[in-house]
């Protein structure tokens, strides 16, 4: 679990549970930081839908799957 205070710096992040509630809110909050996030889930669709999420966020971001989504 991350804990997040006032000037914390993340660059990278793992987060597991990370396509549903409170994991993909923090995955997306800190994809919008510009951060890299690695997000591990079990079911096929919530991991779609995340990775569509991300990729909303900006033309720019660089989004991958490992193919076991």
């Amino acid at each position: 679990m991350w804990i997040y205070a006032k000037g914390m710096t993340v660059k990278t992040a793992v987060i597991t549970g990370g396509t549903d509630g409170m994991g993909k809110a923090l995955a997306l909050t800190y994809l919008r930081r510009g951060d890299q996030v690695v997000v591990i889930g079990t079911d096929a669709s919530k991991g779609q839908a995340m990775l569509d999420a991300a990729a909303e966020l900006e033309a720019g971001a660089r989004i991958e799957s490992s193919g076991r989504i």
